[in-house]
Formats: structure tokens, sequence, C-alpha cells
């Protein structure tokens, strides 16, 4: 499986699994992926902590709101022993840290080895949401949130040539207008086609086009995968 052009070894029987020492640190608001409090997805129910990852697992914004289950193994800066396992959600980007070593954040600092595997996000009975940053009817910048699995293409319907086109990629996560031609202006509602990287496709709706408000469509989500982890 892919994640967008960049290889991500998502694969169908045991997920990407990283083996490195994690770094935890002292929580923080905002970050990369634009999930700021208290906007964070519906999944942030059933997750444990948030993590900051690196340039490579990064895969240039496509990480954003991914899932991942942890198991570590160490002592805490205090000395304390910990083994534990548990699920964490990708919100920021750690430019400095080397590949396969995130941080994570805690209540507590500490350095532990950790095994790491990308799996189907707990969304529940949750379904996807959207939110606009920057944009306006000649210009749309999009963030699919809480999704069960990342997708990895996401189109827009132009409703005058009666076709989909697809939307760029950005680096902080979010979909843009590419190098396609988009009919403008763009008015709401309108829908978008997403293709997760399992390769399933639904075909949802944005309701309206208003910055910084989190929206729900039509009650779509990708259904989850007895092939994938979870």
């Amino acid at each position: 499986m892919k994640f967008g052009c960049q290889s991500l070894s998502f694969k169908q029987d045991t997920g990407l699994t990283i083996l490195r020492h994690g770094i935890f640190f002292e929580a923080t608001h905002g970050g990369t992926c634009s999930y700021d409090p208290p906007s964070m997805p519906p999944v942030a129910r059933y997750i444990d902590r948030t993590i900051a990852i690196n340039p490579r697992q990064f895969y240039r914004g496509y990480a954003c709101g991914v899932c991942f289950r942890v198991n570590i193994a160490g002592k805490s800066n205090g000395g304390a022993q910990v083994d534990e396992t548990f699920t964490v959600f990708v919100k920021d980007y750690c430019p400095n840290c080397m590949p396969g070593i995130p941080l994570l954040t805690d209540d507590v600092d500490g350095r532990m080895w950790m095994e790491m595997q990308a799996i189907q996000c707990p969304v529940g009975n949750t379904t996807l949401e959207y939110k606009f940053q920057g944009s306006g009817p000649y210009y749309i910048k999009l963030q699919v949130r809480n999704a069960r699995i990342p997708p990895t293409k996401v189109e827009i319907y132009q409703p005058k040539w009666r076709q989909w086109t697809p939307l760029a990629h950005t680096t902080d996560g979010f979909w843009t207008f590419g190098t396609e031609p988009v009919e403008r202006p763009v008015k709401p509602p309108f829908r978008i086609r997403l293709t997760a990287a399992n390769g399933e496709r639904i075909v949802d709706s944005v309701p309206d086009l208003v910055n910084g408000v989190v929206m729900q469509g039509d009650g779509k989500q990708f259904e989850f995968d007895p092939n994938l982890p979870k």
C-alpha cells in the first residue's frame, strides 16, 4: 500500500512497524497538522497520546491523522520501569528527529525502546469531518479529518464539466488546487471523492465554505478492513 507516491509499508499483513527509541515530552498545543484543541477530531477520544513524527515517516504530510499502536519498554528519567502498549495519533512533524525516532506527548520526560505499527484509527461509529484554512470561492485548502484509513487521493466534482478533478496534497496534511483546471468560483455544497490507502473509494459532500469550522459531510467513513491491523 502507498501513501500518495511515497511507498509506505502499511502492509496487508503486518502494517508499518518501526523499532527504535522514542522520546517522550510534555504535551503541547498546535502542531504542523493543525489539529489544535479544542478541535481535535472525534478519534482523539479513543487514543492515548499524540505524536510528532520524523521527516521520513511523515511522508510530506500524508502521515497527518494516522494512528499507530506503540509498545514501549524502558525507564523514565526518574528511573521508573515502564512496559506499556498504547495508541497514538500523528498531529505534528519533528524535523530534527532521526528516521524511526518519534516524539510522543506525555506528562513525563524520557527515552525508551519502542515498537510502532500503523493501524486503522479507532474511530468507532464517528464519521469523516472537514475543515477549511485560508479558503474562499477561488481557492480552497481543505483538511480531511477523522479518517479510519488515511486518504491518499481527494477529488472535487466539477458540475459544469461533469468530471472529477484531483486536488493536490500539501505538506501540512491539507488538500488544495493542483495544476489541473478547476471551476471557479467554488459553490458549496460540493461533492468530493476520497480514496483510502487501501484503495476504498467513497463520495461525500462538503456543506459549506467557512474557515476554521469543523463540518460534517453525509455521514461517510471508510469501512473497517479486516486485512489491515487494528
